[in-house]
Order: C-alpha cells, then sequence, then structure tokens
C-alpha cells in the first residue's frame, strides 16, 4: 500500500524477485505495476461540475503534505479551469494540514487573515474538506449559499455533517479486485513492461454545491 510512498521509497523494494503491485499510488515515472484511482480525473470533474453549477472563482483546498494523489487531484482541477479559459493563480490554492483538526485550525487562520473566499472550492479529501467547513461555519460563511463545496473518498463522515458533503466517490473494493487480478493474472507474466490501471471515479451530489443563477437573468 503506497499512498503516501515516496519513488525513494520504493527504491527499497527493489531487491525484491516476487511479482509486486502498489495499490493507491501511480507511480507514474516508475517502473513497477501499479493500481489506483484516477485522482487527476477526479479534479477535472468535480471542478468541471462546480462550473456547470455557474462558479468562475473556483478554488482548491489540498495538503501541506505533499503526496502523489493530491498532486494529480490539483492537476485535475488546474486543467478543468485551464480548459474553461480561467486562469489557476496562487491565491486559488488553499494550504490546510490534512486532519480534521489541523484543516479546522489552518482554515481559521486564512479565514482570520482576511484572506477572500472564492465561490467554490474542490477540496483534495473528505477530511480538509470537513475540518474546512466546521471553521468556515464558525466564521458565519453558509455553506452552500455562501461557499460551495466539492470532498474527494466518500467517506462516511460526508453523510453526518451538516450540509452533507458532495464528493467524489472512491471505488475501494473494486481497486483491491483489481490489484489482487493485477498480481496474479497479468503482472506475473509481463517480462519486461509494468501495467498502469486507474478506476473511475464518480460524483456524489448531496447538499453542499449551491447552482449560481444565470449571469444577466
Amino acid at each position: 500500500l503506497g499512498t503516501e510512498m515516496s519513488p525513494e521509497e520504493l527504491k527499497l523494494f527493489t531487491p525484491c524477485k516476487s511479482t509486486l503491485v502498489v495499490l493507491d499510488n501511480l507511480f507514474r515515472h516508475e517502473h513497477v505495476n501499479a493500481v489506483v484511482m484516477n485522482n487527476y480525473d477526479a479534479g477535472f470533474q468535480a471542478t468541471n461540475v462546480l462550473y456547470d453549477a455557474g462558479h468562475r472563482d473556483i478554488g482548491h483546498i489540498t495538503s501541506t503534505v505533499s503526496f502523489s494523489n493530491v498532486r494529480y487531484r490539483r492537476k485535475g482541477y488546474q486543467a478543468a479551469l485551464e480548459n474553461k479559459g480561467i486562469e489557476v493563480g496562487p491565491d486559488s490554492i488553499w494550504y490546510v494540514t490534512p486532519t480534521l483538526e489541523g484543516a479546522y485550525q489552518d482554515m481559521l487562520q486564512l479565514l482570520s487573515e482576511g484572506r477572500k473566499l472564492p465561490t467554490a472550492f474542490f477540496a483534495g479529501n473528505d477530511i480538509m474538506a470537513v475540518g474546512c467547513m466546521r471553521a468556515m461555519h464558525e466564521k458565519g460563511v453558509r455553506i452552500p449559499e455562501d461557499v460551495s463545496i466539492i470532498g474527494m473518498d466518500d467517506m462516511a463522515l460526508c453523510l453526518i455533517c451538516n450540509p452533507p458533503l458532495s464528493t467524489v466517490k472512491v471505488f475501494r473494493h473494486e481497486m483491491g479486485v483489481a490489484a489482487v487480478q493485477t498480481l496474479l493474472s497479468v503482472a506475473a507474466r509481463l517480462k519486461t513492461g509494468v501495467l498502469k490501471t486507474e478506476l473511475s471515479v464518480d460524483l456524489v451530489e448531496r447538499s453542499t454545491v449551491r447552482v449560481l443563477p444565470l449571469r444577466g437573468s
């Protein structure tokens, strides 16, 4: 399980003679079999949903600790906006600690400093989204009336926060099946190449995205 594994840490497995499949980290530029959700598409999908809801000032909440999955989610977010002709400036990215308490405290601090909120956020995962929502509630920011937000992972936490969080669903069971099938059926037969498998994701719409009125209406 390589969620937060770095390329340097992956090198420790070089002496391994058994077939190796890394789960939850694409390692696009490393010679290793990998099975992961499509993080790039997750960011792309979520941002397009916000755009289609009328939002043009769309920010991204991401982790202060960089690892592969959140980097690709950010790339998808940026690509979606760039495809619409919207520039992604440094003020569009909001960095928070990737824990409930850390995201809450960091967002409180950012809001206390007077940082201007966008009309919508795509958050790199549900934990950061919910922590930031708590801080925004305390500062009088209404969700989704003032700020819309979409998370990532579809954790049970999404159902108990107020309002229930719209998010990107990850098919964990299917990822596990794909990893084992890759290990047993495919990777062991590959003599030179490696297999990179990215599973699709799906948006789960709940109550944290506001559809803005059309301009001029």
